[in-house]
């Protein structure tokens, strides 16, 4: 990677074009450590093993680390106290609710061949209470990422190119919003709905008219 800077001096005039001598990046061989910070005690988690994904309920004190399995730690003591049997790397949590959702691909009755679904999990007991599949039927292949609404009961899931919007309680689809993002956010200062695009453009949706 290369770059090219240019300065102005005090009487507006501009130098020539410098460029650098260029910087080597290696792609790390290394999955990324996820590094949380404990809102018990203050303390960093760092480089927690296989975790691609982190949620929390902190009513019922709990962290979820997502992968090719699901780990649930205390937060307090900071010890793993179980596991999901669920492959997830997209994880989010309800804390009115007491639910914890993750996509994860399965294979649904009456199909021959995986696709990617909603999966809504009881945090008490984490018993599977509903799985749904992603409008288009499909396996993801873009970066995913969830937002909760609990002001509506709405949740808010990336879908490649989409948004699709399903009903907390319900746990069904209600609509897609046709904006392709990298990550969303849900404030429920402003009511509004924020989503990253590919373009690196910030757009934002009134929640009661998405």
């Amino acid at each position: 990677m290369y770059f090219s800077v240019k300065a102005r001096n005090s009487q507006g005039l501009w130098s020539q074009v410098g460029v650098s001598d260029g910087v080597l990046i290696k792609r790390d061989e290394q999955a990324p450590k996820i590094v949380l910070t404990n809102p018990v005690n203050g303390h960093k988690l760092a480089g927690m093993p296989g975790a691609e994904a982190a949620a929390m309920n902190e009513g019922l004190g709990k962290l979820y680390l997502g992968g090719d399995e699901i780990s649930v730690y205390d937060v307090v003591s900071e010890n793993k106290t179980e596991t999901i049997g669920l492959a997830s790397r997209v994880i989010g949590t309800n804390k009115n609710l007491g639910h914890l959702y993750a996509v994860s691909d399965y294979i649904p009755e009456g199909y021959s061949q995986k696709v990617s679904g909603l999966f809504v999990i009881n945090a008490n007991n984490n018993a599977i209470l509903a799985k749904t599949l992603l409008p288009g039927n499909h396996l993801l292949t873009e970066e995913s990422a969830f937002s909760i609404n609990e002001d509506l009961g709405l949740v808010y899931l990336i879908n490649n190119t989409s948004i699709e919007v399903f009903d907390a309680n319900t746990r069904l689809f209600i609509r897609s919003l046709s904006v392709s993002a990298r990550d969303i956010y849900y404030s429920p200062y402003s009511k509004t709905l924020y989503a990253a695009g590919a373009d690196s453009h910030l757009r934002g949706f009134k929640a009661d008219a998405d």
